[in-house]
């Protein structure tokens, strides 16, 4: 795979890293109920480097820990949907909040192949821009609820010969293209 930056080919690289290292903790920790503090360590180093973790307060960490843990089969299966979540968190001011960009990272790191795209404010934007272009039919809708079916019919529009490829870099550096794209503005 060719890089096009410095800074393409470190994000790619530590998409690589996460995703094994996310994958080898619950490959070692398979039949515990609990998770292990390796898990929860890799999830917030996710979280504070791709700054999502202001979404779960610190006093829901553990629960959302949990709850993640308890979804690594479906997630690894690629049949957990993000998207309806049942994990809510209150912030200080009360106001209940989702962290379906925070999910959506953990997804796409465990098993990119089926989640294909972060769920983020840039993608989304740049998944706009992609939609105005008309490389995504009219009726696809852009929002956490959709986000799976647009980004699967995006990727059968414009990336099929990826669609069915193993090697998850590929998904990794469209990812980080996508996300570039709403960068250059």
């Amino acid at each position: 795979m060719e890089y096009t930056s410095v800074f393409e080919e470190l994000n790619v690289a530590k998409k690589i890293v996460y995703s094994k290292w996310l994958r080898k903790t619950i490959a070692a920790h398979k039949n515990e109920e609990q998770f292990p503090a390796e898990f929860m360590e890799i999830v917030e180093l996710v979280g504070n480097d791709w700054s999502v973790s202001r979404t779960v307060p610190l006093a829901n960490r553990d629960a959302f820990m949990q709850y993640l843990w308890e979804k690594r089969d479906d997630i690894v299966g690629g049949t957990y949907d993000w998207s309806r979540s049942t994990f809510v968190s209150a912030r200080s001011d009360g106001v209940h909040i989702h962290a379906y960009s925070y999910e959506s990272k953990i997804c796409f790191l465990i098993n990119p192949q089926a989640y294909k795209l972060i769920f983020d404010s840039r993608n989304r934007e740049a998944m706009q821009k992609e939609k105005d272009a008309e490389h995504i039919p009219a009726d696809c809708k852009i929002d956490e609820e959709n986000w799976q079916n647009t980004v699967n019919v995006y990727y059968a529009q414009n990336h099929a010969d990826v669609s069915d490829k193993t090697d998850d870099e590929v998904f990794f550096a469209i990812d980080f293209s996508m996300w570039f794209k709403k960068g250059l503005e």
